[in-house]
């Protein structure tokens, strides 16, 4: 597809929520959204730095519309408050699911015993999206038109070429427990498009790879 990051179609009465919004890819990506005139939301795990990422922006927008949702993806509880919160907008156009852990240690886990990565780039997403399809569906329907979730990959899924059997296998390298991570991303993307495809709903799930 040929478009301009930088001249985007303007998004005006749109609400789109961005994850990871407070540094790299997700704040680029909240910024150039801000200048398309849609209502977008940061979400972040911290208030500090979503005031900061918001302040940023507007410096470059000065007339963005913004909210900020307090979301840590390694929190099952603050999935879900999240999700609570989200559910009191009118409407909702889109998600871009693009935060998650970039530790490359394999060996962290969360209180729960689940790989950090695993579970902020997978878990925490399908959370996400099971709690607040309902809406993507609603506002699509009412204004006759498509919701999108985007999830944010990488190449590197390209080199595993190994079959992912079961999601909670463990590496002890790093980059391959980063990749697996982003293959289940993957899975999880393409075939909830499947299934929303299959039932007529309209809402698409995309995924993007930055860097291609």
């Amino acid at each position: 597809m040929d478009w301009d990051p930088e001249v985007l179609p303007e998004q005006h009465g749109r609400t789109l929520v961005v994850t990871g919004a407070t540094a790299g890819i997700g704040y680029f990506a909240a910024e150039r959204l801000a200048a398309t005139g849609a209502h977008v939301v940061l979400a972040g795990r911290s208030l500090d730095r979503l005031g900061t990422a918001a302040a940023a922006i507007r410096a470059q927008v000065p007339d963005a519309s913004l909210g900020s949702l307090l979301l840590d993806l390694a929190s099952p509880e603050s999935t879900a408050a999240a999700v609570s919160g989200l559910a009191e907008y009118e409407h909702l156009d889109g998600l871009l699911l693009n935060g998650g852990s970039m530790s490359l240690s394999a060996a962290d886990r969360t209180p729960d015993g689940l790989s950090t990565l695993l579970a902020t780039h997978v878990r925490a997403n399908v959370g996400l999206v099971a709690g607040t399809l309902p809406l993507l569906e609603r506002t699509a329907r009412r204004h006759c038109g498509t919701a999108r979730i985007v999830h944010t990959s990488t190449s590197f899924v390209d080199l595993l070429r190994t079959g992912v059997r079961d999601v909670r296998a463990r590496s002890r390298v790093g980059v391959h427990a980063y990749t697996w991570s982003k293959a289940v991303t993957e899975m999880f993307a393409y075939e909830l498009d499947r299934r929303l495809r299959a039932a007529g709903a309209p809402v698409t799930s995309l995924v993007s790879r930055p860097g291609r």
